[in-house]
């Protein structure tokens, strides 16, 4: 190891020293501060720290509580109630049909395929693959598993195929 290098060593060790008493001295003062407002971040530290006129940085402060591993907790989120889900006993008399819409992800681009599902079955009646979504192109696929149900000798409910098509 070069001389200089041991020589500059020792004569920068009170440096050094003085450098890492006042860096303990900031971290306790910023550790008694988040034990004092547990719930506060680096912001609201920095705060209190200007209103008793001290002056350490934004960047200091969250430093020290990262090094002490004090940062608050982060807020949970609130969940928005689920919608709530209709029994098959409230659903009206009749055959049910459901409407799926599944994006493909191609080289050339995207292509959607719309399925009409018989619900108590589980059979495609009706498949169809689209560039875009398109309610036009919706119906006609509705239209055509409406057309499948019937040519199986499923009977129109009593409120007619227009159920079938909401």
């Amino acid at each position: 190891m070069p001389y200089w290098r041991l020589r500059d060593h020792q004569h920068s060790a009170s440096t050094r020293c003085a450098r890492q008493e006042h860096r303990d001295a900031l971290y306790e003062k910023v550790r008694q501060a988040a034990l004092q407002h547990p719930t506060s971040g680096y912001r609201l530290l920095y705060q209190e720290f200007k209103a008793q006129g001290e002056e350490i940085g934004l960047h200091k402060i969250r430093v020290a509580l990262g090094e002490l591993h004090l940062h608050p907790p982060l807020p949970r989120k609130t969940r928005k109630p689920s919608e709530k889900v209709s029994t098959p006993q409230d659903w009206p008399a009749g055959r049910r049909v459901q409407i799926d819409a599944t994006r493909l992800s191609l080289p050339d681009g995207v292509c959607w395929i719309y399925f009409v599902l018989d619900v108590p079955s589980r059979v495609v009646l009706a498949s169809r693959v689209v560039r875009s979504l398109s309610m036009h192109l919706a119906k006609l696929t509705l239209d055509e598993a409406v057309g499948v149900l019937r040519a199986q000798g499923h009977p129109r409910d009593s409120r007619g195929a227009e159920r079938w098509r909401q």
